[in-house]
């Protein structure tokens, strides 16, 4: 153990990676990203479908957005955009996520929108 001040850190239940401390049983995961079209809340209520559980999303300034839902390394993944609280969902954009994770968000490529196509900047 080392004690800091009144922090106490049990060496035997971490590890380091990337900079930050995960408990070895905690795969590293990450946020999706997503970027999100100038007319796309004009169709969607900012809900999402990924594998079946309803999520919001983060907004950023720069139409980046991050979706709140952690991704696992490795792992298959099924994201659409919805409206009515992912009562109705559109089409759906299916990826793979990298065996690491390079930090806390993936960048998916993906992009919605509702009648106007765009390109992330």
């Amino acid at each position: 153990m080392i004690r800091r001040g009144r922090t106490v850190i049990a060496l035997a239940l971490l590890s380091v990676v990337l900079g930050g401390c995960l408990r070895p049983e905690d795969p590293p995961s990450a946020q999706i990203e997503v970027f999100l079209c100038a007319d796309f809340l004009s169709c969607s209520d900012d809900t999402f479908l990924v594998n079946g559980t309803c999520v919001g999303h983060t907004d950023k300034a720069d139409a980046y957005n991050t979706i709140s839902y952690n991704l696992a390394p490795s792992t298959s993944y099924a994201v659409s955009a919805c409206v009515a609280g992912c009562a109705s969902c559109g089409g759906v954009a299916n990826f793979t996520t990298p065996a690491e994770f390079p930090d806390e968000v993936f960048r998916s490529g993906f992009n919605f929108y509702c009648s106007t196509p765009c390109n992330p900047p």
